[in-house]
């Protein structure tokens, strides 16, 4: 594909308006691109990569089938219950290693409090599991480059913003924190999941009232978002 087509497709792409998590034309492109790389037509590369604060993420499902076809790599996973994942991965029918993700992994990242752990443990826990090993065991299928699902880079996101609002109130007397709202990377994620599941704007919005009280998505506070989200994924 040419430039100029890719660059023609990015434009068409966001003035659609189909991709709610596009928030300029430059973004579609870079995310045609990273498909391109991949060996991604571009409307999935469109559906199922991420640009978070200049981060690329993969969706789950997308990692999990560029395992699967790759010709060289496998993985099976052996365990998936609401305490623990393991996976198993493979090269060549030969197996490498294992990657596992559980309770004790998420109260070491800060995860055990959201939404999505709480209410789907062994579908977050199966995501992280998926996306280490796939760093570790099968690298050259994304090209070296990161593997992460947006989740993860969210997280991070919002950790590395709390230890920065920590480190400034140290020698401030303490008052009681205002209800955190939430990131653009977040309202791009809502998007992105009510996608999935088939959801447009009308349905999307009369979810968000009718759960949080809130009419547009900028008003959602960090637990508003994990209620959303969860209510989104148990669809």
């Amino acid at each position: 594909m040419e430039e100029l087509g890719v660059i023609q497709l990015g434009k068409i792409a966001y003035e659609s308006g189909l991709f709610k998590d596009i928030r300029n034309p430059e973004q579609a492109v870079i995310k045609i691109l990273k498909g391109q790389e991949l060996g991604l037509p571009p409307i999935t590369a469109l559906e199922s990569i991420f640009v978070i604060d200049g981060r690329i993420a993969l969706s789950s499902s997308l990692i999990a089938s560029r395992i699967k076809t790759s010709g060289k790599y496998d993985y099976k996973t052996t365990e998936k219950t609401p305490k623990r994942v393991v996976i198993e991965f493979y090269e060549n029918g030969k197996k490498v290693g294992e990657s596992s993700f559980g309770e004790e992994e998420a109260k070491r990242a800060g995860i055990m409090d959201t939404w999505g752990v709480q209410k789907y443990p062994e579908s977050t826990f199966w995501a992280r599991a998926l996306t280490s090993g796939a760093r570790t065991y099968c690298p050259d299928v994304f090209m070296g480059g990161s593997i992460y699902v947006a989740e993860e880079l969210i997280r991070e996101k919002e950790q590395d913003k709390t230890g920065q609002d920590e480190k400034k109130d140290n020698d401030v007397p303490a008052k009681k924190p205002e209800p955190k709202l939430v990131t653009k990377k977040q309202v791009n994620y809502l998007w992105f999941k009510a996608k999935e599941k088939n959801l447009d704007s009308e349905s999307l919005f009369t979810l968000i009232r009718d759960n949080t009280g809130k009419t547009e998505l900028e008003q959602l506070t960090y637990s508003d978002f994990n209620k959303v989200l969860g209510l989104i994924e148990a669809m």
